[in-house]
């Protein structure tokens, strides 16, 4: 995965705002449909599951990056709320938040995986529903997790969905 991708945030000011937000730096919340179309205007896209959890680990063969508590905000720390971005420690690609503070889209549709080892694997052509990666603010320790994948219909929205974009050099 990986191979000549380039994977990083959106600028908050592209995407809704978050629901009370009163700083530009707190992360951008997005419906599907928001983030489809960011995409489309920006000629860039969603990361593939794959892709994702390539940059989310960064080399790193662990579940997580790092320590939780300094890379992620989370249920033990997050204070129930969405938190300013980039206060957080990055991973070895100088990605911050790849773990909790908000889900985030990929562009994969959901299915299970299949036991057969893949390399680069790409999500089904179609489906009912989509994958969000990373955890969130109010997510316990196993859902902060470089693996974790949260299945949700295209018409999910609450303050802890956001997106990175991808694009091929």
């Amino acid at each position: 995965a990986g191979g000549g991708v380039v994977i990083g945030g959106v600028p908050e000011a592209q995407a809704d705002p978050a629901p009370g937000a009163a700083s530009p730096i707190l992360p951008a919340t997005v419906t599907w449909g928001r983030c489809e179309a960011f995409c489309r205007a920006t000629g860039l896209r969603l990361p593939t599951e794959a892709e994702w959890e390539y940059a989310c680990r960064a080399g790193a063969p662990q579940a997580r990056y790092g320590e939780l508590d300094a890379i992620a905000w989370h249920v033990g720390n997050g204070a129930g709320q969405d938190q300013a971005i980039g206060t957080k420690a990055a991973n070895a690609l100088g990605l911050h938040d790849m773990l909790g503070n908000v889900w985030e889209w990929v562009g994969d549709w959901y299915s299970e995986y299949t036991r057969a080892s893949q390399t680069d694997p790409k999500g089904p052509p179609n489906g009912d529903r989509r994958i969000l990666r990373g955890g969130y603010w109010n997510a316990g320790r196993p859902d902060c997790r470089a693996s974790q994948r949260h299945p949700v219909g295209v018409s999910a929205f609450a303050n802890r969905v956001g997106f990175r974009v991808a694009r091929n050099p």
